[in-house]
């Protein structure tokens, strides 16, 4: 998932285990993350994508010499 370009880092943790799934949760940081790309890695890798539950922005500004 790092490959991804504008990804920098990725958090997995399994929040549930089932007989036939598992439930995890992504935590995805980077500067300029493309949701397809990142969902074309996961579906490749047979994972099912239910929801987004939340999104963070925020405007860097650059320092002022």
């Amino acid at each position: 998932l790092c490959d991804v370009d504008g990804v920098e880092e990725v958090d997995v943790v399994v929040t549930e285990v089932d007989v036939k799934t598992e439930t995890i949760k992504l935590t995805i940081k980077g500067p300029n993350i493309c949701y397809d790309d990142m969902a074309k890695v996961l579906i490749d890798y047979s994972c099912a994508i239910r929801s987004i539950d939340e999104v963070n922005v925020y405007k860097h500004k650059p320092e002022i010499n």
